[in-house]
């Protein structure tokens, strides 16, 4: 499915490739938002979209990766201009460059949206704890393994489908997990992504995710 904006276009991949099932829902997000957006881990389902919902509104984006060979090949897709910006960071043991960042960056306007979808999985959380109550959404995606591993969450009851979203319950207080649309199939059935807010932001229903 492609996307058409001003001379440009996108091709979506949500329905066809698992690690591009957050699409719809950060879309969404992101366009019912007004400030800038953080993205933590490059990737083909999300710099390229975000770089066209944002194209032409002044806002910025601003993506954080250290995995070398990701930041190169999004470089040479997307170059960076005056609305987006990279942040290459050098791995360190134990991942505490990610704990660096966090600790040490100043962004001079609001964020509105925090993608978060860098590796370790430590470092999603991380992430998450730093920005919660500090911006207007956190997007985690592959977030059913935060339950399963007990790191964000748990399970309620394995017995239930993998796409029941009753079968995940997460230790936050404002947050909705959304999986694909059915009908699934072995690309369109997750992974599912997690949206929360800290700040008080109204969770955006279903029937209204942009797909």
């Amino acid at each position: 499915m492609l996307i058409y904006m001003g001379d440009t276009e996108y091709e979506y991949i949500w329905d066809s490739n698992v690690y591009g099932t957050h699409q719809p829902f950060l879309e969404t997000y992101v366009r019912s938002t007004a400030g800038d957006v953080l993205e933590f881990g490059t990737g083909d389902g999300s710099t390229g979209l975000l770089r066209h919902i944002l194209a032409g509104t002044g806002r910025k984006l601003v993506s954080i990766e250290d995995n070398i060979e990701w930041l190169q090949k999004m470089k040479a897709l997307y170059p960076e201009n005056d609305q987006h910006t990279y942040v290459y960071l050098e791995p360190k043991v134990n991942a505490e460059h990610w704990k660096d960042f966090l600790n040490s960056y100043q962004h001079p306007n609001k964020i509105s949206v925090v993608f978060i979808d860098q590796s370790p999985w430590e470092a999603r959380i991380w992430t998450l704890s730093h920005f919660l109550n500090k911006t207007e959404y956190c997007i985690i995606h592959d977030a059913d393994y935060f339950c399963k591993t007990e790191m964000l969450g748990r399970i309620t009851n394995a017995s239930l489908p993998y796409t029941d979203e009753t079968k995940y319950e997460f230790n936050l207080e404002n947050y909705k997990l959304y999986f694909p649309p059915a009908p699934w199939s072995d690309y369109r059935h997750g992974p599912p992504t997690l949206v929360t807010s800290g700040t008080g932001c109204p969770i955006i229903k279903y029937a209204d995710i942009l797909f």
